[in-house]
């Protein structure tokens, strides 16, 4: 139930912060692919490196042709539940291949609950369309994080942070019920500060 809700949630997120773009949309709510240029190596973990943090292996992949990083390599279960402030689920793609990866919070006392962690790979061509304001959507500029960054509050309680470092991007988004904008952006910039330095 906790997924599921969090997983809807994440979708109505991307959609709004991106605009037009139905293909990002597609990739967390479906788990279609989005192919991502990922000119340096990437920090992929192993299952049993779950509680040391993402090992060195490298995966390569090209702006429109190459296989797409693995969201769920960018961050450990771990660093997801210290950003959010509970436990949470191992990180999940909804189909193998996804460009989305959900760490749901499974805090007992939340049996109804829509918090959780997102990060999604994107493609360099939707980074650059979702950083458009529009009504109820303001975009702040994040300095020296990436080679660019910002956050898109939707004014309803939820911040996706949207990085690009090269020809690599990703949003994080960290969804917790009734918290500050304050506390919703540097819990994003956290997990964010931690991709940029593996990608």
């Amino acid at each position: 139930m906790r997924r599921a809700l969090f997983g809807a949630c994440i979708s109505i997120l991307i959609v709004a912060g991106c605009g037009t773009s139905a293909a990002t949309s597609n990739a967390v709510s479906q788990g279609t692919p989005a192919a991502v240029a990922t000119p340096a190596a990437v920090a992929t973990p192993a299952a049993s490196d779950q509680a040391a943090g993402p090992s060195v292996a490298a995966q390569q992949s090209t702006s429109q042709t190459g296989a797409a990083v693995d969201p769920c390599k960018l961050i450990i279960q771990a660093e997801a539940a210290a950003a959010l402030g509970e436990s949470v689920d191992p990180g999940k793609q909804a189909a193998a291949g996804a460009s989305s990866c959900l760490w749901s919070g499974n805090d007992p006392s939340k049996p109804i609950s829509t918090d959780g962690v997102d990060v999604s790979v994107v493609t360099v061509s939707t980074f650059d369309k979702s950083h458009k304001a529009g009504s109820g959507i303001t975009v702040t500029p994040v300095p020296g994080l990436g080679d660019e960054a910002y956050f898109v509050d939707l004014g309803i309680g939820y911040v996706n942070l949207h990085v690009r470092k090269g020809s690599t991007a990703f949003t994080v988004t960290v969804m917790i019920s009734h918290a500050s904008t304050d506390t919703l952006e540097a819990a994003d910039k956290s997990l964010a500060q931690l991709i940029v330095g593996r990608i």
